[in-house]
């Protein structure tokens, strides 16, 4: 077993410049500290996969090893696991010879002569495995290398042009078994024998690291959805010829105890197949940690492809079930209030797109968020937040461009109201400035329609029925599908819902207000109208402006380059959050907090979720890496003990008057 927790200096020395490290000074029979686990954890999203040589570890060792980064899967999803550790999967040198040799029918994705031992592990499943750890139990003298392939390089080496094409292509990927025997059939141990389906991009994100990575597989990526037979093979023969290319590769001679370690999401591995035709002794145990994003649906079920597929199916194909563009995990949706729109959860606000983030971050931003399931994305036409006229409608035109070719696919909300040129009708409520409003948002947007039109906030300047018939002409043209509105004050809207349903116009259906542990004043008025009138709710500033992310500290003063020093939104911001009671409460509940094994950031989230009003809380980023923490909250149920104990801290919050 482990012995006492160990701190160690790592010696890291890259084998090429762009793929592969040896880690020299550790013991993987003692337990490493958190430093240390978090140091390697960096290496591996730097060097892709990490190498470590002389470890005479037990199979007790590896898993603990294998645990400090994660739980971990079981074994395989078809073959047995290790007597006694079933998350172990054993491979030895006679497996490889008689599959290699052809004695064993394995179901796969193209003719063996295409497939060369790449691969990335489990693909053909929904949730592919994050880590992989494979340990040299009995090693021969010679033979046997693996090699491994950086698959952000790979999609890095693609043309701009070919890149573009794949970046909102899916492809599916299937497997049969290892076992021989009818697929479907359920074996002796309980597993089925296959085949296994799943569907995933082609490009993915990186949760960790915001990189893109070619998700390609010339074991099982069967065809490319969409495409013609003779279009998808061509392409995917460009595609596995890319992520083999050796200028991107690294190779590995095992020695007795040497352990691998690489990262499963940015890496393509290729097995040896030199043990095909000789007698030699080798043996090696994997183990596998659980990724937290899923990429597709997987089925196991005897069946036939879907209706349109433009693949001709064999006896062992198998039903596709509907394609829905959740490229990330299946995130769970609700209902917009009392409509029939179905929203993700989370949705993605899009305020620091043209100041905070230029347009290639902002991009990662939207990929990372379609990587972890959310279709909901909020914007204004006044966007980016800290700018001015000047920059106004920038956002708008970053999320049009890259919505194009995917709008149907995604709920997409904006906002009008503020203040958008020189003239006085530039701004406001007005019938005439809101269909100016919506015809310059649609140009800029890129589409026809947005799905929820929004009011920024309310102008006591316009008489209400003024706005209904403008949001209700609006609706009529189809320009929106729906309307609600933002930093109104609870006795407001009621006057709107009187007036609509009293003259018969459109209807508000929801509501965008401010709302997190740092202001909870929402609660008392706001959220049971909301609740009566089945309004949805869809609260921003979960975090209080980055404040709950527990990473500003009050004495050295707002931090460069967040909101609270930005442009036209420094002054809003420290004026709302930036104050030592605001610090204090913060660094209770990140006392609160870490006994839960959450991050402030994923519990402040999830807090907002556990209100039963809230539909779907906006959360923001100005880097994709800023949204990992934020997209687990979607999965969080926080413990009744903890929730209730982040309520009594911040219940002073629910106490105030603040308009927005």
């Amino acid at each position: 077993m482990f012995t006492a927790s160990t701190r160690v200096r790592l010696d890291v020395r890259p084998v090429t410049p762009v793929i592969g490290a040896e880690v020299y000074g550790t013991d993987l029979r003692e337990t490493l500290d958190g430093e240390t686990v978090a140091a390697l954890r960096a290496e591996l999203h730097k060097w892709k996969v990490l190498f470590f040589r002389d470890q005479d570890i037990s199979d007790e060792q590896q898993l603990a090893f294998g645990r400090l980064f994660g739980p971990l899967t079981p074994a395989h999803p078809i073959a047995k696991g290790l007597a006694g550790h079933p998350e172990i999967w054993e491979r030895k040198a006679a497996e490889y010879k008689t599959r290699h040799r052809g004695d064993l029918t394995i179901p796969s994705a193209r003719p063996p002569r295409d497939y060369k031992g790449w691969h990335i592990d489990i693909i053909f499943v929904a949730n592919p495995n994050k880590y992989s750890i494979l340990r040299g139990v009995e090693i021969p003298a010679y033979g046997g290398d693996t090699l491994w392939s950086n698959l952000a390089l790979a999609y890095e080496g693609l043309s701009p042009q070919i890149r573009n094409l794949i970046d909102g292509l899916q492809a599916v990927h299937r497997t049969g078994s290892y076992d021989s025997g009818e697929p479907g059939r359920i074996r002796q141990d309980g597993r089925r024998a296959g085949p296994f389906v799943a569907l995933h991009p082609l490009v993915r994100v990186h949760p960790d690291t915001g990189e893109k990575v070619l998700f390609v597989n010339p074991g099982t990526t069967s065809h490319i959805v969409g495409l013609k037979e003779r279009e998808s093979q061509a392409l995917l023969d460009l595609l596995f010829e890319e992520v083999s290319r050796p200028e991107y590769t690294v190779r590995f001679r095992w020695t007795p105890n040497a352990i691998a370690m690489w990262d499963n999401q940015a890496t393509a591995h290729a097995g040896p197949i030199d043990y095909a035709h000789f007698d030699l002794p080798r043996v090696v145990r994997r183990i596998t940690v659980r990724a937290i994003c899923r990429s597709g649906p997987t089925v196991s079920v005897r069946s036939r492809w879907m209706a349109n597929s433009s693949i001709s199916s064999d006896k062992h194909s198998v039903l596709q079930p509907s394609i829905q563009y959740r490229k990330g995990q299946h995130m769970q949706t609700t209902r917009l209030g009392g409509t029939g729109l179905t929203v993700s959860r989370l949705c993605l606000g899009t305020m620091t797109f043209g100041l905070q983030s230029d347009e290639t971050t902002s991009n990662a931003i939207l990929d990372r968020a379609a990587e972890g399931g959310v279709n909901f994305i909020d914007t204004a036409d006044v966007y980016p937040l800290g700018g001015d006229t000047g920059t106004a409608g920038r956002t708008e035109e970053i999320v049009g461009r890259w919505l194009k070719g995917r709008r149907n696919r995604f709920i997409l909300a904006t906002k009008a109201v503020g203040k958008m040129g020189p003239s006085a009708w530039d701004q406001g409520a007005s019938r005439k400035h809101l269909l100016d409003a919506i015809d310059a948002s649609l140009h800029r947007l890129g589409t026809d329609y947005v799905d929820l039109y929004q009011l920024h906030s309310d102008d006591p300047n316009t008489p209400l029925d003024e706005t209904l018939e403008a949001l209700d002409t609006i609706v009529r043209s189809g320009k929106a599908r729906y309307v609600g509105v933002s930093n109104f004050l609870a006795y407001r809207i009621a006057r709107l819902l009187g007036r609509a349903e009293a003259r018969n116009l459109t209807r508000v259906v929801s509501i965008q207000p401010r709302y997190s542990l740092l202001f909870r004043e929402i609660e008392r008025e706001l959220l049971p109208l909301a609740q009566e009138d089945r309004l949805g709710v869809i609260p921003y500033n979960p975090l209080a402006g980055g404040l709950l992310t527990g990473k500003h500290k009050y004495g050295t003063g707002p931090t460069a380059g967040t909101r609270f020093t930005l442009g036209t939104a420094a002054d809003r911001y420290q004026d709302r959050y930036w104050h030592e009671r605001q610090f204090a409460t913060v660094e209770a509940l990140n006392e609160a907090v870490s006994a839960s094994g959450l991050s402030l950031t994923t519990a402040s989230v999830a807090w907002v979720l556990a209100n039963p009003v809230i539909t779907s809380a906006i959360i923001g980023a100005s880097r994709p890496d800023q949204l990992n923490e934020t997209l687990k909250a979607a999965d969080v149920q926080l413990d009744a003990s903890l929730k209730q104990r982040l309520d009594e801290l911040t219940a002073e919050y629910r106490r105030g008057d603040a308009a927005r």
